[in-house]
């Protein structure tokens, strides 16, 4: 298949997928990205949108895998970390060691990208992940 082609269908499915998520059909989304990365394998931002739709399906092993292709293949990719820090601090009912991977990953995005998007957001989940640390070491 020519390149340009490539591109254009995973641009479109990208697209597409996008668009189900806004309509809340998460699974059809995660299924147009399954198709996208069938063409792209080593495009971490396809990663990354999986892994939000499988968070949003409750998927979590699939959506912390796609977070951790995402930071294999790009590991300077802020947006990736700030991703898997939601992931680890929606799933809190498993333990206090994910409490301290959600913090490590929203430090990091902080590191990578003190002025990104999602900057505000990463400082209160730290804050707020520090104090419930601070209080469950009492």
């Amino acid at each position: 298949m020519p390149e340009v082609v490539r591109t254009l269908m995973v641009e479109a499915l990208t697209t597409q997928a996008q668009r189900q998520a806004r309509d809340s059909d998460y699974a059809e989304a995660a299924s147009s990205l399954i198709l996208a990365l069938a063409l792209d394998p080593d495009n971490p931002e396809l990663y990354i949108l999986r892994g939000q739709m499988n968070l949003y399906l409750y998927e979590w092993d699939q959506s912390l895998a796609d977070y951790n292709t995402a930071i294999e293949l790009a590991p300077e990719d802020a947006d990736a970390y700030f991703q898997r820090g939601v992931l680890y601090y929606s799933i809190l009912q498993t333990g206090q060691e994910l409490r301290e991977e959600a913090l490590a990953d929203f430090k990091h995005y902080l590191e990578l990208a003190p002025d990104g998007p999602y900057a505000n957001q990463a400082q209160e989940y730290a804050v707020k992940i520090e104090a419930e640390l601070a209080a469950l070491a009492e």
